[in-house]
């Protein structure tokens, strides 16, 4: 994680505020009427922290009062520079974190601290990209940066020792105990890893597809689906298709419903590929837990794919409990987006469990 600052003042005295009185800081706004946007200058009172979180298909941002609570949450495109580029992170950033302001009656200015965790961003180098992205848009007088893994965990398991995974357009797992020790798993992007993944779904589909052409597999009742999504007339097209006509991961992800609606209806490739997806993803929490000596984790489960798809994260828990049957998977105790914005009051020096009543769940 790299912290940046970009020496405007105010940064001294909301680390001073926090050191001090923590709880109660500085007098209270009253809250705005519907409909009237203020200033950051009308709240110049209250401390105020913004969550950034990135994942493959959208930003999101939160902005939090340390006095009152949640404000406002905004959304944008990819967050993952790896899919769209630093400068596209930049500008959905950015309107992420207007989006918000909006949401909260206010015009768009630098809050106390913020922290931006990503998708994709795994090095000091990606951190200080992001935190010069912060520090370009005038996000916050301080900017720290990491990966959306951290902000997962920080949202799902407060203060806690855990893991969590995620599965969404990639995939990833992340765990800490209780003496801080980290691990992780997975995460190496949809080249060479991100197993039970919606990209890694959407490519086995259309292997699958392949192999049942040529006789080497069953026929799935998908073939058609996936011929026409990608606007091909037979599976000998789909290579060229995919590798010459600029077909993204996020495209192939976007394949993935098709399966697990599938594989509801009863096709046994379409169940199989939802069952390999799935062991692979319990193999990385086994390998965080192992790692981490948690021989029984809290295990919050994340990502686009796993919160919207029952019987998909159904899967995924029954895999995991084969291997760590003590394991307790569990819905988040907030959002990721939340979580970051967690990890920006940190930066402050303020404890996060006092205002942890006051975020939505």
């Amino acid at each position: 994680m790299i912290s940046c600052e970009n020496g405007h003042g105010r940064q001294d005295q909301g680390i001073r505020n926090a050191q001090s009185n923590p709880c109660t800081g500085n007098p209270v706004a009253q809250p705005h009427r519907p409909g009237q946007v203020a200033t950051i200058t009308d709240v110049s009172n209250e401390r105020l922290v913004m969550g950034i979180d990135g994942g493959g298909t959208r930003t999101r941002a939160a902005l939090v009062s340390l006095e009152r609570g949640w404000l406002g949450t905004g959304a944008a495109g990819s967050g993952n520079h790896h899919d769209v580029g630093f400068e596209e992170v930049s500008r959905h950033v950015g309107a992420a974190r207007d989006a918000a302001f909006l949401a909260a009656d206010l015009n768009p200015g630098p809050v106390d601290a913020a922290f931006l965790g990503m998708a994709g961003a795994a090095t000091p180098s990606d951190h200080d990209r992001l935190c010069e992205i912060g520090r370009a848009l005038s996000l916050a007088h301080i900017i720290a940066a990491g990966s959306d893994l951290q902000v997962a965990l920080a949202g799902g398991l407060p203060d806690r020792p855990g893991v969590v995974l995620i599965a969404g357009t990639g995939s990833s797992c992340y765990g800490r105990h209780a003496d801080g020790r980290t691990g992780r798993a997975g995460g190496f992007g949809s080249s060479f890893d991100d197993g039970g993944s919606a990209t890694d779904i959407g490519r086995r589909a259309l292997v699958a597809c392949i192999r049942a052409a040529d006789g080497r597999a069953s026929p799935t009742v998908i073939t058609e689906q996936l011929l026409d999504r990608l606007g091909v007339g037979t599976v000998r097209d789909i290579p060229a298709r995919v590798d010459d006509g600029g077909f993204t991961r996020k495209e192939i992800a976007a394949l993935a419903p098709l399966v697990t609606k599938a594989a509801g209806s009863g096709d046994a490739i379409c169940q199989e590929i939802l069952r390999a997806g799935a062991n692979e993803l319990a193999l990385c929490v086994v390998t965080v837990a192992e790692k981490l000596d948690l021989p029984n984790p809290e295990v919050v489960l994340a990502g686009g794919l796993l919160t919207s798809d029952a019987s998909y994260r159904s899967l995924v828990v029954q895999a995991i409990h084969r291997s760590l049957p003590d394991a307790r998977p569990q819905e988040p105790a907030f959002s990721p987006v939340l979580g970051a914005a967690l990890c920006a009051m940190k930066e402050l020096g303020f404890d996060p469990g006092q205002i942890t009543g006051r975020l939505p769940t």
